[in-house]
């Protein structure tokens, strides 16, 4: 009996948690989503009570037209 009630006890955790994952799977989903969004079209995001701060991505610049020919010609290569 001992047994059963160690198994058990081993199980309900993550039991539970993929119960809860499953069952709030759309939720969780539209979360990340609106996170991922807002990153993307802020330039700095704050979270909590002090601020932490999260800094948007830096802007790349265009290549020059010869390193731009020399990438599409050496992904020509590897891709034949």
């Amino acid at each position: 009996m001992h047994e059963i009630t160690e198994f058990v006890r081993a199980i309900a955790w993550p039991f539970t948690t993929l119960v809860i994952f499953l069952i709030l799977r759309g939720e969780l989903q539209r979360f990340t989503k609106n996170v991922a969004d807002r990153i993307q079209s802020a330039n700095s995001i704050s979270i909590g009570p002090r601020g932490f701060e999260l800094k948007g991505l830096v802007k790349v610049t265009p290549l020059s037209p010869e390193v731009q020919a020399r990438k599409v010609a050496f992904t020509g290569l590897s891709a034949a």
